[in-house]
């Protein structure tokens, strides 16, 4: 399975952790080929041929405790794989984006029980800036992770506060695209900001692009539908001659989707911050997207619009609006709801 000696573990699921746990890999100089990397969604990983290894989340993730079954094999896989790496007795450094999944918990155990072992918990976006605990999660996976974990060869810990992972007494570094409003130990911080592009065409006011998100699958159909409505019919008063849309790559965005006017489809297979360069809108505009924060990181010249903080914070993360202070800080504009 492994033919050298594994010093650097990473465990990253979507584009941003990507992106920050590579640069971050880089500026350190590490050996890639001394490196493994497990990826929990199916995210395009830069390099991926230089690696020891790379283990790729099948398909699409579930929300259903049936639709787990499919995902057993991946996570047998990555039990043996750790199982392997942990008898090399040769890890340096581990990297993690939560302290929930089976995988990471293993991790955090794995350094644990190896103090010289660095940890770090790499951001994935905005839920390291919201208040995101156990209570935001599914009561029938905190039932489902110790019997999951003893039946597959994990080491199963129950999460300690932020589902980040950020506050557990073990984690060395946290390593974010920004630091305002991140919850996490200050001193533990450590931030790689993504930088500026150089725009290769430019942008027309007339068009604007939909970063549509899985907000839905966090919120009430109920609550959600006139929420999604709402958007739509300020969306269609702004006048914009041209509507592109992004996709999000693992989840759909319910009923958004099936109201959307008129539209053509950008980005498949690729993520908004390596498409910032060549974007067509100068307006992008989502809610409760991570994008509309590292877009304007990234091209400051665009217009960066958040629809419904108001709302979607009361209604799909029981009224905490912390988010609202990375947003205000990255200069993205908040179009509320109400």
């Amino acid at each position: 399975m492994l033919n050298t000696k594994i010093r650097t573990v990473a465990f990253l699921n979507n584009a941003v952790s990507v992106d920050l746990a590579l640069a971050d890999l880089r500026k350190r100089d590490v050996d890639f080929s001394a490196t493994v990397v497990i990826l929990a969604r199916r995210v395009p990983l830069p390099d991926s041929d230089k690696f020891a290894n790379v283990l790729v989340y099948p398909s699409k993730p579930s929300s259903t405790i049936l639709g787990q079954i499919r995902f057993l094999r991946f996570y047998y896989q990555a039990a043996q794989l750790l199982k392997v790496i942990g008898m090399q007795d040769a890890v340096e450094a581990i990297y993690i984006v939560n302290n929930d999944n089976l995988i990471a918990a293993h991790l955090i155990d794995l350094a644990e029980h190896a103090q010289a072992v660095e940890l770090n918990v790499v951001v994935e976006g905005l839920m390291n800036f919201q208040d995101i605990s156990a209570k935001n999660r599914e009561g029938w996976r905190w039932l489902l992770k110790p019997l999951m974990a003893r039946l597959l060869g994990f080491v199963y810990r129950k999460p300690a506060g932020h589902l980040s992972g950020a506050f557990e007494d073990r984690v060395n570094r946290v390593i974010s695209f920004s630091e305002v409003g991140l919850k996490a130990p200050p001193d533990k911080i450590d931030v790689i900001p993504y930088p500026m592009a150089k725009t290769t065409k430019p942008t027309d006011p007339g068009t604007c692009l939909i970063a549509l998100t899985g907000l839905a699958h966090w919120m009430p159909e109920e609550k959600f539908k006139p929420f999604a409505e709402k958007f739509i019919a300020w969306l269609n008063a702004q006048g914009f001659d041209r509507v592109l849309v992004k996709r999000h790559p693992h989840v759909t965005a319910g009923y958004l989707e099936e109201i959307l006017p008129p539209h053509e489809e950008i980005g498949i297979g690729r993520s908004l911050e390596q498409m910032a360069a060549s974007l067509e809108a100068a307006t992008v505009i989502g809610t409760c997207c991570t994008a509309l924060v590292t877009l304007k990181l990234i091209r400051p010249d665009l217009q960066c619009i958040d629809y419904g903080a108001d709302y979607y914070c009361e209604h799909a993360y029981d009224g905490d609006r912390s988010v609202e202070t990375l947003l205000h800080s990255a200069g993205v504009k908040i179009e509320n709801y109400h």
